[in-house]
């Protein structure tokens, strides 16, 4: 029988704590910030939901791979979109050693059978590979692997002319519901996903006075009219809300609106979301730097780089970014 001891996992959190700091000294962790402090102490409960055994591997992992990578430079700074990767690599890896658990398979005696099952059941192509290498270099399982799929390439089946069609009339069509407009606009310019626009907060709208700036990557995005106007015009719609509030509510109180909302007002100019988000990256890629786009839109920098590919990066001028473009120079 297991007697766990409450001030031990004490102890042990303090010690983690103080090896934290001696790893941030010697540069082998992003240095600074709360978000960071923050993701560590989310890795701390999250390893604690594993199996105990793997507690330590885990721990090691997480410093020396997951954070140390996440970190894009000396400075310490994480971006968003590698935040979220390291916690999902956790969360997998918490998931499949629990799986492996029940198979009463260690992890010495992993099969790749085991492995191409286990990838039938889960996603797991973009961080099992990684961990499945490092556990092989340090003898904690037998080499193995996962076959690559091959690239799925995006498709665009909306011209360059609709989209600007479709942007205009969103731009000037009041029939239409404004946060129907607003939403479909920050996808139409911007290629971001309906899900992550849908999720956008009111104070992640930051009035400048002469400018809105929309807080969503690592760098301010100066809103250009006539996008800024619609966002005003729904911040004033939603006046009385808490600053965290929804930017776009929807029926159920504190829930967002469904994707579906958008594609159902979209239907009558002949486009849906997808479409929407797949041209205007398209368009993007060839106008502005992936890394810059990557930046301010909190995407992979390998999302843009597909479509730049596509584009043939031709970096043309793209009216709908000189507003940010101009946000970029003066930084």
């Amino acid at each position: 029988m297991l007697i766990v001891n409450e001030n031990h996992y004490q102890l042990e959190a303090v010690a983690d704590l103080f090896s934290d700091l001696l790893l941030l000294d010697a540069g082998a962790l992003p240095r600074d910030t709360a978000a960071t402090r923050q993701l560590m102490a989310w890795a701390t409960q999250t390893i604690d939901e594993a199996p105990a055994e793997h507690h330590q591997m885990l721990r090691t992992y997480t410093r020396w791979v997951l954070l140390r990578r996440a970190s894009r430079d000396d400075s310490g700074d994480i971006p968003i979109g590698a935040a979220r990767h390291v916690k999902a690599s956790l969360r997998g890896l918490v998931t499949f050693l629990a799986w492996i658990e029940e198979q009463q398979t260690p992890l010495t005696s992993l099969t790749q059978a085991q492995v191409d099952e286990f990838i039938t059941l889960r996603s797991a192509r973009r961080w099992l590979p990684q961990f499945l290498t490092w556990a092989a270099e340090r003898d904690i399982t037998p080499d193995l692997g996962i076959a690559t799929l091959p690239r799925r390439e995006p498709t665009i089946s909306t011209s360059e002319e609709q989209l600007e069609h479709v942007i205009r009339v969103l731009a000037t069509d009041r029939t239409i519901a404004l946060d129907a407009r607003l939403a479909s606009l920050l996808i139409a310019v911007y290629g971001l996903p309906a899900s992550k626009v849908l999720a956008l907060r009111r104070n992640q709208l930051r009035d400048e006075g002469s400018a809105l700036d929309l807080l969503i990557g690592d760098r301010p995005l100066a809103l250009p009219d006539p996008i800024a106007v619609l966002a005003r015009e729904q911040l004033d719609l939603l006046s009385e809300a808490p600053p965290d509030g929804r930017l776009f509510p929807g029926l159920r109180p504190g829930q967002p609106r469904d994707p579906q909302y958008l594609n159902q007002r979209l239907r009558p100019l002949g486009v849906t979301i997808s479409e929407l988000h797949n041209t205007a990256r398209f368009r993007l890629a060839g106008a502005v730097p992936a890394k810059v786009l990557a930046d301010m839109l909190d995407f992979s920098v390998a999302t843009f780089e597909n479509y730049a590919r596509l584009s043939g990066s031709t970096r043309g001028d793209y009216p709908a970014l000189r507003a940010a473009d101009r946000v970029v120079a003066s930084q």
